[in-house]
């Protein structure tokens, strides 16, 4: 009865949240959700030229399922260590066709995530990594074995989606993202040992030793920073906006190439979500982004923020 109780609140909060015009609908509070405070400590980060967004076969794409339609249960197998979940995934969404291969389901009050998604037979996939993240919690895995990224979180959190926008069921270009963008870095720039909360392990696959950012840890643009002002794209606005209130935070790594001897870092749009919004391909314009925001960083920096 509990639980029942605590679906039906999230599934209203949910509904509500879709409509408003002032947050997010994924993982409504937690750290993601939380902007940084006015005692923060800033440290500057100088190895850092800039952040975009991913190619879009490197993002994932979101299959929405209403929470009403009846869609059978497939089978899903953890490669690496057997384990079985039971998730309702219909056959026709298909994971990411980058090499990460995520593949993201939403029905009802959750989101059923896998990494290196591959169907086996419409009743079976097998995957790298299996979570089912309920949306009346704070998007981390309660188990730091069970994860579908290296920093235990669901791969909504962070990312920049269609909910982002919505006003009144309709999409609203310039509206605020009212969260944390979450950011992969190049393994160079990654200490592979280290972790710092909302992160559950570390990324092993970092090389950057003792120098390196720990996952998990925070980084944003100056507070004081008028993005109202930039002569930029208005999406690359609502991404400086975010990093400055809310911040940056590093779970995984990317294979991105450096700018001027300095790492770039990446962040999840939803695939066709920028095409909706400003009628033009997601791809044709992130590198633009990321020159607009190199230029931003280049003047006013980027911070590691604790």
């Amino acid at each position: 009865m509990f639980k029942m109780k605590l679906s039906l609140i999230a599934v209203f909060i949910v509904v509500l949240l879709t409509n408003s015009s002032s947050t997010q609908a994924f993982f409504t509070w937690g750290p993601f959700a939380t902007r940084i405070s006015a005692n923060t400590h800033y440290v500057r980060e100088n190895r850092i030229a800039t952040f975009r967004p991913s190619l879009e076969r490197y993002s994932v794409p979101i299959h929405r399922v209403p929470a009403s339609t009846n869609v059978p249960y497939v089978e899903v197998v953890n490669e690496y260590s057997g384990r079985t979940e039971w998730y309702p995934i219909p056959t026709w969404a298909q994971p990411a066709t980058g090499s990460d291969r995520h593949l993201l389901v939403i029905k009802g009050d959750y989101s059923y995530e896998m990494w290196n998604a591959r169907w086996v037979n419409s009743r079976k996939i097998i995957a790298g990594g299996i979570y089912h993240f309920p949306f009346w919690g704070n998007g981390i895995t309660a188990d730091h074995r069970q994860r579908v990224n290296s920093g235990g979180w669901s791969t909504l959190v962070g990312m920049v989606t269609r909910e982002d926008f919505l006003v009144n069921g309709r999409l609203v270009p310039n509206r605020r993202i009212n969260h944390a963008l979450v950011i992969s870095l190049p393994r160079q720039l990654i200490n592979q040992h280290s972790f710092v909360y909302p992160a559950v392990a570390p990324y092993t696959g970092g090389t950057g030793g003792r120098n390196g950012i720990a996952n998990g840890e925070r980084l944003a643009i100056p507070r004081n920073l008028n993005v109202d002002a930039l002569n930029v794209h208005p999406f690359t606005r609502e991404l400086l906006r975010a990093a400055r209130d809310y911040g940056l935070y590093v779970n995984d790594a990317n294979g991105a190439p450096m700018i001027n001897g300095k790492y770039v870092a990446t962040i999840r749009v939803e695939p066709g979500l920028i095409q909706s919004l400003y009628g033009v391909a997601g791809d044709t314009l992130t590198y633009q982004i990321g020159d607009e925001i190199a230029a931003v960083i280049a003047q006013h920096g980027i911070f590691r923020v604790r």
